[in-house]
């Protein structure tokens, strides 16, 4: 099938009105848009694409549905990408996803994803994303799990491609009865590739089977020497995800843990598969967790193992809470297994009715200037773990608001401090004028003014001025040339200003042609360039790009003497000495001196 990108049919959306669109994304969608259709304007649009993907990924389906003039562009976009050869993998899987969001209402789109997936001309990356996206519409097309199954017998399809197939089985609703006979002639098939035996494994142990046959099956692929080292990792893997194992198959865990002539790989991901099976005090690998805890001399990853394991087996219970606790207190102790119990404290909520627990954080979040690496680290997510539990504790919020003001101390430890602020400022006032002021204040690390308006601007728009943070960090790094103008769009609503602003500034690979320009754009793009003149301040490269741009456009244009304000107030802009090259508004005042 020949998918025209311009024959798009949107008439299957035609059930949602739409007129009735929903309030929060506007501007973001607006914004995503306005990058897509001015991506000719980058040295890098490949990348533009794939952050506007990443974005729209995180956007309702509902959103996107109901704006389907808008939508047909990204729909658009993302179809030419996969049709590429030559495009990194983020963005592949980016682009297909996007069109899943779309394809349950669209059979055009659901039929090109079955293109793609099947099309063996292109590579395996290509079409396991296609697949990956399949996977999550069985429910609107039947046949996708049949197209599945069939990608999975095929021996001449790749490995790649039948084994993302098979890892794709476990997302299919309703699932097909066919699946579980294919698993298994998979797994119990010596002839095929111990890789895919392994992921078939897993599948199947996701789709409910527990038997000991399958248990004993993996056990053999894992110790199995010949393996490489995917196949006999995956089989391990695959026992980890079991809902409960023989006593015969943890003692062989527990073995394989000990042997000292395995490779510590394999020795980890079968402590790992323990950890995930039981929650028992299993003689020997509770030895073996005293061992890591106390011993100075061990294996490293038997530390972060130790812990994963005692907190799925009871970190509610006080006894293992404080003792990991006290470990964590201890400069002495192993830095990685402290780092691992500090992980687990900000990631999950399983200390957070510590009573010691506050003391304990408030402790390492202290001390910001001169401290040991490990401690410092230590110390950043302390501060991110204060931001979760101090919505309503002033101690900690007195603290945290101290750390997100300090300009002197390091600017990690303040990026945390001013998460905590951006999450407590969606219901508090107080807290989002405190970042406001930090976000307007010209004299503040630009970093951070640059963190506060994207976490702002994720819930309300950002003002033309504070978007001119965007467009300055465009100097800092070719990469940031791509990031920079993106945010700007897609933070700016995508609005006129923001897209005549791009235009002139941020580096953009052209500029515009001025003999297709009207005085009216003219006039406009000049009002546009004295709103954000302030902020071009302290930013030299921005200021010298906002400098040649107004100077072109003014030299190059017919005025008349009701022009004559706007034109002077940019003449005394740059008549200054802090301006760039300021002998250029000689120019402009050449122009004035000619209207009166």
């Amino acid at each position: 099938m020949v998918l025209s990108c311009c024959s798009i049919s949107l008439c299957c959306w035609s059930s949602l009105n739409a007129k009735e669109r929903p309030k929060s994304p506007v501007w973001q969608i607006n914004g995503l848009v306005a990058a897509l259709e001015n991506r000719n304007l980058d040295s890098f649009p490949d990348d533009v694409d794939g952050l506007a993907f990443e974005q729209i990924r995180h956007l309702n389906q509902l959103d996107l549905v109901t704006y389907r003039q808008d939508a047909k562009v990204i729909i658009e976009k993302a179809i030419a990408d996969l049709r590429q050869t030559t495009i990194y993998t983020g963005r592949l899987k980016g682009a297909s996803q996007v069109l899943e969001k779309f394809a349950a209402n669209d059979p055009e789109i659901l039929q090109f994803l079955r293109d793609i997936a099947n099309n063996t001309q292109k590579s395996a990356t290509v079409r396991c994303s296609a697949v990956q996206s399949l996977s999550n519409l069985g429910q609107v097309d039947r046949q996708i799990s049949q197209m599945l199954i069939a990608l999975v017998e095929n021996t001449q399809e790749p490995l790649e491609v039948r084994t993302c197939a098979t890892e794709s089985f476990n997302q299919l609703e309703p699932r097909d009865s066919k699946i579980v006979p294919v698993l298994q002639n998979l797994l119990y098939s010596p002839k095929t590739d111990a890789t895919l035996r392994g992921q078939a494994a897993i599948a199947l142990i996701q789709l409910g089977d527990n038997s000991p046959n399958l248990q004993s099956t993996l056990l053999k692929l894992a110790q199995d020497r010949n393996n490489d080292l995917i196949a006999r990792s995956r089989a391990l893997e695959a026992l980890g995800h079991l809902k409960s194992a023989d006593p015969q198959t943890i003692q062989a865990l527990v073995r394989f843990m000990q042997t000292e002539t395995e490779d510590s790989w394999y020795r980890s991901d079968a402590a790992n598969a323990v950890s995930n099976l039981v929650k028992v005090d299993h003689p020997d690998l509770s030895r073996l967790l005293i061992q890591a805890l106390k011993s100075p001399h061990k294996h490293e990853w038997l530390d972060t193992i130790a812990i994963d394991t005692l907190i799925k087996w009871g970190a509610t219970d006080p006894t293992y809470q404080n003792l990991m606790l006290d470990i964590l207190v201890n400069p002495q102790s192993n830095s990685n297994i402290r780092s691992s119990i500090m992980y687990t404290i900000v990631k999950t909520n399983l200390f957070d009715t510590n009573p010691s627990l506050i003391q304990v954080l408030s402790d390492f979040a202290k001390n910001p200037r001169v401290e040991p690496k490990t401690e410092f680290a230590l110390g950043k997510r302390a501060i991110s773990k204060l931001g979760q539990l101090g919505g309503n504790n002033i101690r900690i919020r007195e603290m945290i608001t101290a750390i997100a003001k300090e300009r002197w101390t390091n600017l990690d430890r303040r990026q945390n401090a001013i998460e905590a602020l951006v999450n407590w400022s969606k219901s508090n006032p107080r807290d989002r004028q405190i970042l406001l002021d930090i976000l307007n204040n010209p004299k503040e690390d630009l970093q951070v003014r640059l963190l506060i308006a994207e976490k702002i601007g994720a819930f309300q728009p950002l003002t033309l001025s504070q978007l001119f943070l965007f467009v300055s960090s465009t100097h800092y790094s070719v990469r940031n040339v791509q990031t920079g103008r993106f945010n700007a769009y897609f933070y700016g609503q995508g609005t006129e200003e923001i897209q005549l602003l791009m235009q002139w500034l941020g580096r953009p690979t052209a500029l515009p042609d001025l003999g297709k320009m009207t005085p009216a754009d003219r006039r406009k793009t000049l009002q546009v360039f004295l709103t954000v003149w302030p902020d071009s301040e302290g930013f030299e490269k921005s200021r010298v790009e906002l400098v040649k741009a107004i100077t072109l456009i003014i030299s190059s244009s017919q005025w008349t003497k009701t022009d004559i304000p706007l034109l002077e107030q940019h003449y005394q802009n740059l008549n200054r000495p802090q301006v760039p090259d300021f002998n250029e508004a000689s120019i402009i005042k050449g122009v004035l001196d000619s209207l009166r």
